[in-house]
């Protein structure tokens, strides 16, 4: 029974593999700028045509998503920490930066980024191996974010990320505030995050796989053995705020009615993470869903309409509107 058991850990092993391997078709030429595109934003698709990528491109199938999690050292040397623009840079906008979660990229984001005033707004999407160390992923961010914010001049860029990106996106705005040229984040908006781990991680960080970096390969998300619930990484991201000039928001949902986890909960993560005590008490207000799950919520009209809610009512440098007060825990009713 032993035996079977690995061969068939072997053969899923394969498969993975196999699977990833393929998805890089296609993405050869993306390298050959990936430098470039850290300091400026899609300098490949300029030279390509004036063309922008677009979510539903293959750079963003699920495959290669996949690739990021079970391969990210390989998924760093073809890609990296990558933000993009869909669109050409608009000088008169605000930059909004939008950070995906675990097993995710920037195509759930869509719905999102759609809905907001876009003519205040412009999307600014992270694309980044979500099984890669999260102190490396959190460090390239801030860095590359650094070189745009001082490239294009913006000195203010807002936040919103969704699940494991809430993670990623704290710890290099604590980071950023090391580096020059990191602009100042005045709002932070977290989405279902796991701010004390996910308890259906324990058992992947246990079978997570560094194998040998320098050759650009691993098997297994090495961000497992950091979120997993109560970790010794996860239980240590609130050694340091958040800077006091930016505005925290949590938005999550009850709406997963999951036996295996404890209390409350969206499907994915149970309320005691979602709400973890340090976050809730550096958060300007908390937003309690209880129709979606941890799948759907960022694509919710009711996260949506939330999300919106306090970016009309940010107030920025050239527009006059005052902040919005502080508000308690807000249960949103079933029935609306």
């Amino acid at each position: 029974m032993k035996m079977r058991n690995n061969q068939l850990k072997l053969r899923w092993l394969i498969i993975l593999l196999l699977v990833a391997s393929s998805s890089f078709s296609g993405c050869r030429l993306i390298t050959n700028s990936r430098a470039g595109m850290q300091v400026k934003v899609n300098n490949y698709f300029k030279e390509d045509g004036q063309k922008y990528p677009k979510l539903d491109d293959k750079l963003f199938t699920l495959k290669m998503r996949v690739s990021g999690v079970i391969t990210p050292q390989k998924f760093v040397k073809e890609i990296g920490v990558w933000i993009f623009l869909t669109e050409p840079y608009d000088p008169k906008k605000i930059p909004l930066l939008l950070v995906h979660g675990h097993w995710s990229g920037p195509p759930p984001l869509q719905e999102l980024s759609e809905s907001i005033d876009r003519t205040r707004f412009q999307p600014w999407f992270v694309y980044y191996p979500s099984g890669l160390d999260v102190r490396k992923t959190a460090q390239m961010l801030a860095i590359n974010l650094a070189r745009l914010a001082d490239y294009y001049k913006k000195d203010e860029i807002p936040v919103i990320a969704y699940s494991m990106g809430g993670v990623v996106a704290r710890q290099a705005i604590i980071k950023g505030q090391q580096m020059e040229g990191f602009p100042h984040i005045p709002l932070f908006i977290g989405v279902a995050n796991p701010w004390d781990g996910s308890i259906k991680t324990n058992s992947g960080s246990k079978t997570a796989i560094m194998a040998n970096p320098d050759e650009g390969f691993s098997y297994g998300a090495e961000s497992w053995k950091q979120v997993y619930n109560h970790s010794p990484y996860i239980r240590g991201i609130f050694k340091y705020s958040l800077p006091k000039e930016t505005e925290f928001h949590i938005i999550y949902s009850v709406g997963g009615h999951n036996s295996k986890l404890p209390g409350r909960d969206d499907g994915v993560l149970h309320e005691a993470s979602l709400a973890r005590p340090e976050a809730v008490a550096e958060a300007k207000s908390v937003t309690v869903l209880e129709t979606p799950t941890h799948q759907n919520i960022i694509s919710h009209y009711l996260a949506i309409k939330r999300i919106n809610e306090i970016l009309n009512s940010w107030p920025d440098k050239n527009k006059n509107s005052e902040p919005v007060k502080k508000k308690e825990v807000e249960e949103e009713s079933k029935n609306q």
